[in-house]
């Protein structure tokens, strides 16, 4: 602003003017740049890392909406809500008992954190098993013959298991079936059980790798009465390759013919492998492997005499025959030492209790 004696001048022009043709700008240029502004910020589309703000927090999925994931059933099919998977006080492993009718399928569900391992388990064999994320990611497939899985979980977020009875011919009635579920506490990448027979007189131990089941069909080289049965279920050692079932089996028997024939092979197809000791316990060692119609079943069998007692040992492994897949499958050899050693780790914790 000056003043050269005469009126106010801004920019050299009378403050009079100045004024007025301010408030002419005022109304008219600038509610038109406003208007020009709001519209560009309409037309803005958010970049790949920015997130729109939700007008309300998210709804967590119900269970009946739980149950569609990952299963390609379009909404509005009528789907039974999964059961809840409950685990006592302290308890790091459940199981339930049910039942199907052909073509049936049931689903569970449970909580679990991000490096967790689970284990899942199904019998009897020719159930369908299929374990997915509520995110979607699948961690066993129906399609494929194990029931059973076991698996570091990457996320935190509920985990739905479904088993299915797929037989296609007429069968009436429902089929029973046990379910069994385990989770490490964090921190625990495998746990340790105790089997303690005091009736037998034996113990060991085994780890997550294994459950208890029941046996199966037939044991070639076990001459006494079966009182534990585990099955190997170590997803890792049997995806994509040619293994079928694994087993770890314990017999007795206080008969005295057995008890008299204890530590002789049995039938002549038995290979006699010599002796092991094993906490103190003398142990013959045998073994035997017999195959039909691209199948074979490898046994090997510990014997020992204790207290006028035959106690047997049996390590049960079944297997297709890898020439029988198509080179293009992508199924390989399984890795038969590997699978050894996981039996070994049990059997060497056996010992006889007073």
């Amino acid at each position: 602003m000056e003043t050269v004696g005469g009126p106010q001048l801004y920019c050299g022009i009378p403050a009079e003017t100045y004024n007025m043709i301010r408030k002419a700008i005022l109304r008219t240029i600038l509610p038109t740049v406003l208007l020009m502004w709001a519209c560009a910020k309409s037309q803005e589309v958010p970049s790949p890392t920015q997130q729109m703000p939700a007008p309300f927090p998210e709804a967590q999925p119900s269970g009946r909406e739980l149950a569609r994931t990952a299963t390609g059933t379009e909404p509005g099919t009528e789907i039974p809500e999964p059961a809840r998977i409950q685990f006592e006080l302290g308890a790091t492993a459940a199981t339930l008992e049910d039942s199907l009718e052909v073509g049936e399928k049931k689903r569970y569900v449970l909580y679990a954190f991000a490096g967790q391992t689970m284990r899942a388990f199904v019998e009897p064999l020719g159930l369908h098993l299929r374990i997915w994320g509520e995110n979607g990611t699948v961690l066993r497939t129906e399609d494929d013959h194990l029931t059973f899985w076991r698996g570091e979980l990457l996320v935190t977020q509920e985990y739905l298991i479904q088993v299915a009875l797929p037989w296609k011919d007429p069968v009436e009635g429902k089929w029973g079936f046990r379910l069994s579920v385990l989770i490490n506490p964090r921190g625990e990448a495998i746990q340790w059980r105790t089997y303690r027979d005091e009736e037998h007189g034996l113990e060991l131990k085994y780890s997550d790798y294994f459950v208890e089941s029941t046996p199966p069909p037939a044991v070639p080289l076990i001459k006494g009465n079966l009182v534990l049965s585990l099955t190997f279920v170590g997803s890792e050692y049997f995806e994509n390759t040619n293994l079928r079932d694994v087993y770890f089996m314990v017999g007795t028997s206080a008969d005295t013919d057995i008890v008299a024939d204890c530590v002789a092979r049995k039938g002549r197809y038995e290979r006699v492998l010599g002796e092991e000791i094993v906490n103190s316990i003398t142990f013959h060692k045998g073994a035997f492997t017999e195959g039909a119609t691209g199948s074979f079943y490898r046994s090997e069998i510990y014997r020992t005499l204790h207290r006028d007692t035959c106690y047997e040992v049996a390590f049960l492994i079944h297997y297709h025959n890898i020439g029988g897949y198509d080179p293009e499958s992508g199924i390989k050899r399984f890795d038969r030492e590997a699978v050894l050693q996981k039996l070994r780790e049990v059997f060497l914790t056996f010992r006889f209790v007073e």
